[in-house]
């Protein structure tokens, strides 16, 4: 073995065991039931989220703010890229009824894997907009994965009309704070959150199909009506 491989050998080892704990902890968090203070703290980092989008002077255009059919918002997502990275962020979604209102949020988990020597752990706020008639009818599956017969593209100030495109469209936004500045979406893997979405509508079951929820618009918690409050004003409504 040559001295080089030896090295490339040692890191790639030392990497994966650095990189092990942080997945299964994150893993774990991913898969356990929350309590109504994790469901709330959710809800509040992506109102928070939408806000800081709309604010900045990269904002998504009006345009594809206005065209859209749902938006996904992941807020604070987690990432660690060493050898091997994995993203994990939870957010919510919320689609345009038949009615043409917003429905109600519902959970989702966002995965992202990526393959490169990569190094540090950040913190990003993730936009999604979901264009196309079928896009609901896609985010109800439990689980959707970006790319293939979904195109993806990269969100810029300025895209204009760019983003039309035969069948379902996702256009991506990205706010980075820490080390890494690319974060490719394609690929990505967003599932529904059933455990989350239950204990948000605990209280509201007898009137909501958990399965639905982004069928359905109407009276959401408390702790939901400001995240929708920014959808719409993003929206222009």
């Amino acid at each position: 073995m040559t001295k080089f491989n030896f090295k490339l050998s040692t890191l790639f080892t030392i990497g994966s065991f650095c990189l092990i704990p942080l997945l299964s902890n994150s893993a774990q968090a991913m898969g356990s039931k929350p309590n109504t203070d994790e469901v709330k703290g959710v809800a509040a980092a992506n109102t928070a989220s939408i806000k800081e989008f709309t604010l900045s002077p990269d904002r998504p255009d009006q345009e594809i703010l206005e065209a859209a059919n749902c938006i996904v918002s992941i807020s604070n997502t987690t990432q660690g890229g060493f050898i091997v990275g994995a993203t994990f962020g939870r957010g919510l979604v919320t689609c345009r009824t038949k009615t043409g209102e917003w429905s109600r949020p519902s959970y989702y988990d966002l995965k992202v894997g990526s393959v490169g020597l990569q190094a540090g752990l950040k913190t990003s706020d993730i936009l999604m907009v979901f264009i196309g008639d079928d896009s609901r009818q896609i985010l109800q599956d439990s689980s959707i994965k970006l790319g293939g017969d979904i195109n993806v593209i990269v969100g810029r100030r300025g895209l204009g009309g760019d983003f039309r495109r035969e069948g379902t469209t996702v256009v991506t936004y990205t706010r980075d704070r820490g080390l890494m500045v690319n974060l490719s979406l394609n690929g990505a893997m967003l599932k529904t959150q059933p455990k989350w979405n239950q204990v948000a509508y605990g209280n509201m079951e007898d009137e909501i199909n958990l399965r639905d929820i982004l069928e359905t618009s109407g009276s959401v918690p408390k702790f939901l009506e400001s995240f929708l409050g920014e959808i719409e004003e993003a929206a222009g409504e």
